[in-house]
C-alpha cells in the first residue's frame, strides 16, 4: 500500500538529472540512495497494488506532470489507484494531504483486505 508522489523513475531523472532547486548550487546525493535509483523497476512492481499519489498543485519542484506518463501505465497494472493533488500548497504536506493519507491508511492498511 504505497504512498507516494512522482514514480521511482520519474524522481530518479528528476534527482539526477533535473535542476536544482533555487539558492542550491551543489547536488548531494548519498551512495545508498543513488544505488536505489539506478536499480531499474522491475517489471510488475506496481501489479497488484494500492497505491495514493498525493501533490501539491503549486509544486515546482515535483509536479505532479512529471510522472504523468508512467501514472497511466501504472493505473493499468495497480489494483487501486487515487491520485490527489491539493491545488493551493507547493512542495510542502498540507492539512488535506495529511487528512487524505489517514483516510487511505484507514481504509485500506486498517480495515478492507
Amino acid at each position: 500500500m504505497p504512498i507516494c508522489s512522482v514514480p521511482s523513475e520519474e524522481l530518479r531523472r528528476r534527482l539526477l538529472t533535473g535542476p536544482l532547486p533555487p539558492g542550491t548550487t551543489d547536488s548531494h546525493v548519498p551512495k545508498d540512495v543513488l544505488a536505489y535509483f539506478h536499480a531499474p523497476c522491475a517489471e510488475g512492481a506496481y501489479r497488484g497494488k494500492k497505491i495514493l499519489t498525493i501533490f501539491g498543485g503549486l509544486d515546482n519542484i515535483m509536479p505532479y506532470t512529471l510522472g504523468e506518463a508512467r501514472w497511466n501505465e501504472i493505473v493499468r497494472e495497480a489494483e487501486v489507484t487515487d491520485r490527489w493533488i491539493d491545488p493551493d500548497f507547493g512542495h510542502v504536506v498540507s492539512p488535506g494531504m495529511v487528512a487524505r493519507a489517514a483516510e487511505w491508511l484507514w481504509r485500506w492498511g486498517l480495515t478492507e483486505p
